[in-house]
């Protein structure tokens, strides 16, 4: 799903119905993040300033527009389930209960700069997994419902996303690597581009084009690395990567070798055994920001801009792709 603020109303267009839900609010702006519990009859409405330190979080209720509370929050929350909220106010985490309107801390912070930056919870709902600084490194730990305890781990990420009840992945050297929360070893699940398409055994266009690239880029240059994979996201059944291919090879002009400059950007996905995998956008332009699943598993959004160093000329802003097809929706931003 995505929305738009227009006028006294929020606008969510729901890309499986394909249909719009408008929702009245004129609480606050700027809105800085919208988010959909999980039996999409409610959202929780991030905004006021930019300044985390003065921003509220309102719970809305789909049916009849109304504020069920308003919060205090900093950096960041997650739905926890369809009527819970994780939240932080800068030195604790929260969970809230919309039904009995009760609060229940859950762990704090030795220091305000340690507080989360990321918060995800497994799908299990049995644990709770943060991000947080640590002098100049970004490091996990993963809150234990059960036991009340927290693991915190060596590994240093930011990008990362739950993968199973017991694992993690994230980014790492352009690459993925998978976290075993249960004994802390991590190991690559995929080290670079070419392994990734090699790992899917598929073949179609994107792929053949992708090789081609790949292979020229290892014939013109001893240090490429096989292009990078970044940003896992786990959604809708299916994994979802960030991809990124550049090289710079020698092309002879006359008595000249001129050096030319070739690119291959793109968001996929493919099933948890890599398998099946998907372009959803696939282009020969520009740099990937950001990018954001929705609810329907073919469609992504991107956040495209182009490379100054090279002096490329591109469309950039934020997009919505169908199987790397873009669609129509000026001034939508993702429900995340």
């Amino acid at each position: 799903m995505i929305y738009k603020v227009w006028k006294d109303d929020i606008k969510i267009w729901d890309f499986v119905n394909n249909k719009e839900i408008k929702v009245s609010f004129k609480e606050l702006l700027p809105i800085v993040r919208v988010s959909l519990n999980l039996s999409k009859d409610k959202i929780a409405i991030l905004g006021g300033s930019f300044d985390p330190s003065q921003q509220k979080l309102f719970v809305v209720d789909l049916c009849n527009s109304k504020i069920i509370i308003e919060l205090n929050v900093f950096l960041d929350f997650q739905w926890f389930s369809s009527n819970e909220i994780l939240y932080s106010d800068g030195k604790k985490i929260y969970k809230l209960s919309l039904n009995e309107k009760k609060v229940e801390e859950l762990f704090k912070f030795s220091k305000i700069q340690y507080a989360p930056i990321k918060i995800f919870v497994s799908p299990n709902r049995s644990k709770i997994s943060i991000v947080k600084m640590y002098k100049d490194h970004k490091k996990i730990s993963v809150y234990h419902l059960i036991s009340s305890s927290m693991t915190e781990f060596k590994s240093s990420i930011f990008n990362y996303t739950w993968l199973d009840d017991d694992c993690l992945i994230y980014d790492c050297f352009g690459g993925i690597k998978i976290l075993n929360i249960s004994n802390g070893k991590s190991s690559f699940l995929i080290k670079n581009v070419n392994e990734l398409i090699i790992k899917t055994g598929s073949q179609n266009e994107q792929i053949k084009d992708l090789f081609e690239v790949i292979k020229k880029g290892y014939e013109s240059n001893e240090f490429f690395r096989g292009g990078e994979v970044a940003s896992p996201e786990y959604a809708n059944g299916r994994l979802y990567l960030k991809i990124s291919v550049a090289i710079d090879y020698k092309k002879r002009m006359g008595v000249l070798n001129i050096t030319r400059h070739q690119k291959r950007i793109g968001v996929v996905s493919t099933k948890k055994d890599l398998s099946d995998i998907k372009f959803h956008f696939y282009d020969t332009k520009g740099l990937i920001d950001n990018y954001w699943t929705t609810n329907h598993p073919d469609i992504v959004g991107v956040n495209i801009f182009p490379n100054k160093l090279i002096h490329e000329k591109c469309e950039y802003g934020l997009f919505y792709f169908y199987n790397n097809n873009k669609l129509e929706f000026k001034d939508y931003n993702p429900i995340t």
